[in-house]
């Protein structure tokens, strides 16, 4: 149905702006917080009429005046499934286009002393909207609101809010709306951010979500559901804003250039640049970059933690990667060819770390029923003794790169382990000891 004409049942305050300056409301009708309310595209609120029988029915015993949802018009014959985003509308001597549905904050609970009022407010889909104005002038109760233009994109009101409200699964219509020059800029980008994470998992199906910045705020859990139905073992980081608030839900925690101190039995990713940079600087220099042995020790103290290490990469504007940082990658990877059994597929043991009493610090690890005691530091003697450790008699010990076992004693709960000789060890950022099965 397409409304040629509404009268105005009610109005409070009068349209009359001043032509000096933008119109932002109706005269003697500011607001508050401009931040959520009013400003050039909230200039009026519209409430149709044939709502307040609903509302009786809902809210049984509760007086309600027109005017009670604080609109500025309450219209007849105008509601959400009949008018477009980006119709226009003459009334008196004003010119007016609508924007958007409202979008109530808690203050519409307080008002009606109903804590879920927000929510009941959404799902009946009666959300009044709001219209810009085009021309000031002069508007009085009993007026009648003309339609001038149909907006040609026919997205109607009620259209953008079920898409909001998660009614309406349709891809085309969100990125529709992502075009919709009428509909505010935020509402845009939100609709544009919405379709692109709709894209992306339906195209692709991704194993991890992994988001930053918390949008879309408050939010998420429309994302992360409609994620989790197309990707049943998929994971979310702790960056997605479900309501108001970073960290609701997620399946891993993403602690940034930190470390824990102990083991977290929640999985967890610790997530840094090699540098100070998320992205390629060219300002970056062996002096501020985290060096090899830097990055071998944060890396294994990471993994001893039940942590993954997120590396940022950031590559020049050819696709080329720095010299600097490929030092530090070839370093890494270097490492891990001769020590990767105590990190691929490995867990965490029942603690993280020790401290010799030759001032070795210790990661555990763990890997099918081996303990890989790795050492951050390199030993100048020919022994290091390993704290609170217990083997069976037949335990046999090896050095990863370095043939041969090598011989211990236990020395009631601590561990003495002869090293091999240092002729036959090459200069490593950490070394490991490979425990053929676990302490007793």
């Amino acid at each position: 149905m397409k409304p040629k004409k509404s009268d105005l049942a009610y109005l409070r305050r009068s349209c009359c702006c001043s032509a000096t300056r933008k119109p932002e409301h109706l005269d003697g009708d500011g607001q508050a917080d401009l931040t959520v309310h009013g400003g050039a595209d909230k200039a009026v609120y519209v409430y149709p009429f044939e709502h307040y029988d609903y509302w009786r029915d809902e809210l049984p015993g509760t007086d309600l005046p027109l005017g009670i949802f604080g609109e500025n018009f309450t219209t007849t014959g105008l509601r959400e499934e009949e008018v477009n985003i980006g119709d226009r509308f003459h009334i008196g001597t004003v010119k007016l286009m609508v924007t958007q549905p409202r979008l109530p904050c808690y203050k519409l609970g307080i008002r009606f002393g109903q804590p879920d009022m927000v929510k009941r407010f959404l799902t009946s889909r009666r959300t009044g909207f709001y219209f810009r104005v085009l021309q000031e002038g002069e508007v009085g109760a009993g007026d009648t609101l003309e339609l001038v233009s149909r907006d040609g994109n026919n997205i109607t009101v009620a259209n953008i809010t079920q898409l909001y409200t998660r009614e309406q699964n349709n891809p085309e219509l969100f990125h529709q709306a992502a075009q919709l020059e009428a509909l505010p800029e935020s509402w845009r980008d939100y609709f544009y951010a919405n379709a692109h994470w709709r894209e992306l998992i339906d195209r692709y199906h991704p194993s991890i979500l992994w988001n930053d910045l918390g949008y879309p705020i408050g939010q998420a859990n429309e994302i992360m559901a409609y994620f989790y139905n197309r990707v049943p073992y998929g994971v979310v980081n702790d960056r997605f804003d479900p309501g108001g608030q970073l960290g609701l839900h997620f399946d891993f925690s993403t602690p940034e250039y930190s470390q824990l101190t102990q083991i977290e039995s929640h999985k967890w990713e610790s997530t840094r640049g090699l540098g100070y940079s998320f992205g390629y600087n060219q300002n970056d220099t062996d002096l501020n970059m985290i060096s090899v042995d830097e990055l071998v020790d944060l890396f294994v103290d990471i993994v001893s933690k039940n942590g993954n290490l997120l590396l940022n990469i950031g590559p020049k504007a050819d696709g080329s990667i720095s010299k600097v940082q490929l030092e530090r990658l070839e370093g890494l990877g270097k490492w891990l060819d001769v020590n990767g059994k105590a990190i691929f597929g490995s867990r965490y043991w029942i603690r993280a770390e020790d401290l010799t009493p030759e001032r070795i610090r210790v990661r555990y690890t763990t890997n099918k029923g081996k303990l890989y005691a790795i050492l951050l530091d390199e030993p100048t003697f020919g022994k290091v003794t390993i704290p609170g450790i217990i083997l069976p008699k037949k335990a046999n010990i090896t050095m990863l790169g370095v043939g041969g076992k090598l011989k211990w004693q236990q020395y009631s709960q601590n561990l003495s382990i002869t090293l091999p000789h240092k002729s036959l060890v090459k200069k490593s950022p950490a070394y490991t000891l490979e425990i053929g099965c676990m302490p007793l």
